[in-house]
């Protein structure tokens, strides 16, 4: 049998910021044909390659990816054409945890203090709420290979919302802190480490 050629071909890659490929992700591929849509999916690969085949050229062609706990950007590729979309088209993505460190703050307490603790505060940036339950942070010396861990509170963030984590505090000076959704005995060097 002779195979049926292709004319058109979408692929790209999903990557995180850092370069490393993303694999599993769901890659939906939403063609207009004049009218009529058609929705297929596709999954990227251990390189986080995808690729999707069509023997027909489209109207327009949308691509979109999707994986618990990521956000992308761009959210989306749309391929358009006022006569039609064939041949090759590239789409890549890059994927971001939804939830980040926003701001840490080690020194609490010590003279000149802006703060009375140590502290870290999360930042869900992405579109959908996130469980925290059994997550931890975790707390190293610049160049120890001991780390600490600090569990947070089982709750939910909220798109948008930011989480604080109380730490140590290494005096009585400066302000306190807002009402912290978690606290931890944990101390922070004001002179360099690592939190993960």
């Amino acid at each position: 049998p002779t195979p049926t050629p292709i004319s058109l071909l979408i692929s790209g890659q999903v990557r995180e910021t850092n370069g490393t490929p993303v694999s599993n992700v769901t890659m939906t591929i939403t063609l207009n044909r004049m009218g009529t849509t058609e929705t297929t999916t596709t999954l990227t690969d251990a390189n986080g390659n995808y690729s999707y085949g069509d023997s027909g050229c489209v109207t327009s062609a949308k691509v979109e990816p999707s994986k618990l706990g990521l956000t992308f950007t761009p959210q989306s590729v749309t391929f358009v054409s006022s006569s039609s979309v064939c041949g090759t088209q590239t789409a890549n993505f890059t994927a971001f945890p939804p939830v980040v460190i926003s701001q840490i703050y080690a020194g609490g307490g010590e003279a000149g203090a802006t703060f009375a603790n140590d502290f870290v505060e999360l930042f869900n940036r992405g579109h959908a709420s996130v469980d925290l339950t059994g997550w931890t942070l975790q707390f190293s010396s610049a160049i120890g290979p001991t780390w600490q861990l600090a569990t947070l509170a089982g709750v939910t963030l909220a798109p948008g919302q930011h989480y604080l984590l109380r730490v140590a505090s290494a005096g009585a000076n400066g302000a306190a802190l807002p009402t912290p959704d978690s606290v931890s005995g944990i101390a922070l060097s004001p002179t360099g480490g690592k939190v993960v």
